[in-house]
């Protein structure tokens, strides 16, 4: 964040915001990774608009990219995840 910052970038953490699911998803717990996707869907565009979506962890950063495909069959998620990806 610092790194950003001192760069003339605005940085935001949403509240609401937390686990991306990924130890959850790699484990077969594919309900409970579904459950913080969503949970985190919605902290992110639940109100303000981001340019970006930033992660330093390589494994949490993949997994936000397959929030689409994990929920892809929720009807209640559509057609969010497609948006929180773009």
């Amino acid at each position: 964040m610092r790194v950003l910052r001192k760069n003339g970038c605005e940085v935001e953490i949403p509240s609401g915001q937390g686990c991306c699911g990924a130890l959850h998803l790699h484990s077969g717990f594919r309900e409970d990774a579904r459950r913080l996707a969503r949970r985190n869907i919605d902290a992110v565009l639940g109100g303000e608009r981001f340019d970006a979506i930033i992660s330093n962890a390589a494994g949490c950063g993949s997994t936000l990219k397959e929030y689409g495909e994990l929920l892809e069959d929720d009807p209640n998620t559509r057609p969010r995840p497609a948006s929180f990806r773009a």
